[in-house]
């Protein structure tokens, strides 16, 4: 009986695909179009000649990064109908996402203005193809928010629990997945993208790669002792609809899914069944946002205890994830600690870490996943 991970190559997307008991399948997020000809086709392939189930997909949010390979997946599958080997699916979408951004306007990238039409087109393609397979297969769009699970929600193979389920529930399924994100408010944000003429996206990211080490440690102190620490946080509203969850197995071991989400919203929901005297401890911490230093903060770091950071990100020059500060943070943080923090990789990021002033810091380490299993 284990549980194992495979943080599959995804460029500077998501995908990660969990194993069970040697029968039950998760899939979480899909990367682009040619993750799932690369990486996911292959595995259903596997499970089809096996006559065994994708259990749980699990879309965290429409980004382009996160919905392209799935949205695959579903057309490959739509061919199957009833045959599907798709037995549940987890996405909050939205009836109209169409981000009305105009590209003429100076202050957004041309990257920022296609990643999110590209994440809407990707929605709408999704929505088309998901018709033919809907009545085959279990599809939970409506209930994804924290504020909508107030009773447990249990399947055949798991339990559904969020911070406002009674806390004294006991279950006999070995898998509680427990929601911190999003919630209505987040939800209700995003949706307004779609007829409201607002920016979605910042500039051009800047890379902070070439920045050493002790300037780095500056700018954190000053954003953990401003006067609204939170004003720097992620904004973007897709990034805020993003499912994060606890999956706990066996009632033992639990491991922390961020996908995108907003960290101010996942603490908050950690806050109500945690404390930093009582804090959440995990096998790793999938960090969110691809390891950007927008999606981290100290709340989050004193509340949750691990020695393990999964980062899913390819050093894209246009998103230059991850972040430099956020390794930054959490060796700082840690470095009077007996923990060695383990920073594990799905593709090779050499360039980030040729500051001297790494070296100096032997609390750490780096380690190659990509496409291999981190149990």
């Amino acid at each position: 009986m284990s549980i194992r991970f495979e943080f599959l190559k995804a460029g500077n997307g998501d995908c990660i695909w969990i194993t069970i008991d040697k029968e039950i399948n998760i899939l979480i997020d899909g990367g682009f179009t040619t993750t799932y000809t690369n990486e996911i086709k292959p595995k259903i392939e596997k499970l089809r000649r096996s006559n065994k189930k994708l259990d749980l997909v699990v879309l965290t949010h429409y980004d382009a990064d996160h919905i392209g390979g799935i949205s695959k997946l579903i057309q490959e599958e739509s061919k199957y109908k009833s045959d599907t080997v798709i037995k549940e699916i987890w996405f909050n979408a939205f009836e109209n996402a169409i981000f009305p951004i105009n590209d003429e306007d100076e202050n957004l990238s041309l990257d920022s203005q296609t990643k999110h039409k590209t994440g809407a087109k990707q929605q709408k393609k999704f929505e088309e193809f998901i018709s033919d397979i809907r009545p085959y297969i279990k599809y939970r769009r409506d209930l994804l928010s924290i504020d909508k699970i107030k009773e447990p929600i249990e399947t055949d193979t798991m339990v559904l629990l969020s911070p406002y389920t009674n806390k004294a529930y006991k279950s006999n399924k070995n898998i509680k997945i427990t929601l911190l994100s999003p919630n209505n408010d987040k939800l209700n944000l995003c949706q307004k993208l779609d007829y409201e003429k607002k920016k979605t996206a910042k500039g051009t990211k800047e890379r902070d790669w070439d920045d050493n080490y002790s300037v780095l440690l500056e700018k954190i102190r000053k954003k953990d002792n401003a006067r609204n620490p939170n004003r720097h946080l992620d904004k973007s509203r897709p990034n805020g609809t993003s499912i994060a969850f606890i999956l706990e197995y066996k009632n033992k071991e639990k491991y922390l899914f961020l996908g995108d989400a907003h960290i101010d919203l996942v603490v908050e929901s950690l806050e109500k069944i945690y404390t930093p005297l009582n804090p959440l401890i995990v096998e790793f911490v999938k960090l969110s946002h691809h390891g950007s230093k927008e999606n981290i903060n100290k709340s989050f770091l004193d509340i949750v205890k691990t020695d393990k950071f999964i980062i899913l990100a390819n050093g894209n020059k246009s998103h230059w994830h991850p972040d430099k500060e956020t390794l930054v943070r959490i060796i700082e943080y840690y470095k009077n600690s007996n923990r060695k923090i383990n920073f594990c990789f799905n593709h090779h990021i050499k360039e980030i870490f040729e500051d001297k002033e790494f070296k100096n810091h032997k609390n750490f380490e780096l380690i190659y996943i990509g496409g291999n299993d981190c149990e």
